[in-house]
């Protein structure tokens, strides 16, 4: 993603910095992170900001983010056409209670030539990050893909930025147009993606689908976005 680096600066440092009022309890058995279920069909979601790389801004690309209601509820639309803009929330908590992010998505358009590995065809149908502060000025990241070419279960290092870890859950077209619900042990995954490093709470998440490197579209939907204890 990104014509200067895989993942923006500007959004590091945006889940870097601490959320003002302090980060939510830890009492409830689970977090909705956003289910877009406030915002208005039509509308950027509340709480979101967009970021993007320098060389690549995301100037008037809100519109291609797009709270719509369907059959489902309400759910978050995203378009790219040729560009990599992406939706980042502050949202911490404590990963040592709620262990469990849960998410549902949509893939709609496959960038064509999509592949992960590379920078020149670095995009992805959908992708969700988690990223967790303290490690240095700009944190690591986990970032959960639906891949158009990379089978499921892979694992690697973004080709921009190797404190992101990359992981395809789904991929290709077998799926495209349906719902598909997600539950990964956050807590898990974190210990096998940065090998043994002493374990650091999220600082928030993002939201991209991009494609920028292969110059050709993208479509999306994500849904029910939430962390529990279990």
């Amino acid at each position: 993603m990104g014509l200067a680096a895989a993942f923006s600066a500007q959004l590091l440092l945006l889940l870097a910095l601490p959320a003002s009022g302090g980060g939510p309890a830890a009492g409830p058995a689970r977090l909705v992170i956003d289910d877009f279920g406030e915002d208005a069909p039509g509308a950027f979601p509340a709480g979101w900001e967009l970021k993007a790389d320098l060389l690549n801004p995301c100037r008037g690309k809100k519109k291609s983010f797009a709270v719509k209601a369907g059959p489902e509820g309400r759910y978050l639309a995203v378009e790219s056409a040729g560009d990599a803009c992406t939706a980042a929330r502050r949202f911490p908590f404590d990963l040592s209670v709620y262990r469990v992010l849960s998410w549902r998505w949509r893939a709609r358009v496959l960038p064509k030539g999509g592949d992960e590995r590379t920078k020149a065809a670095d995009d992805s149908a959908a992708g969700l990050y988690v990223c967790f502060k303290g490690f240095a000025l700009l944190p690591y990241c986990i970032k959960y893909v639906w891949s158009a070419a990379l089978p499921p279960g892979t694992v690697l290092a973004s080709p921009f930025r190797k404190a992101t870890k990359v992981v395809v859950l789904e991929s290709g077209s077998a799926k495209l147009g349906t719902w598909v619900e997600e539950k990964r042990d956050l807590y898990e995954d974190y210990l096998k993606v940065f090998g043994g490093r002493a374990v650091k709470n999220p600082a928030g998440v993002a939201l991209l689908t991009d494609s920028d490197n292969t110059r050709s579209s993208a479509a999306a939907d994500y849904a029910g976005i939430a962390v529990s204890k279990d």
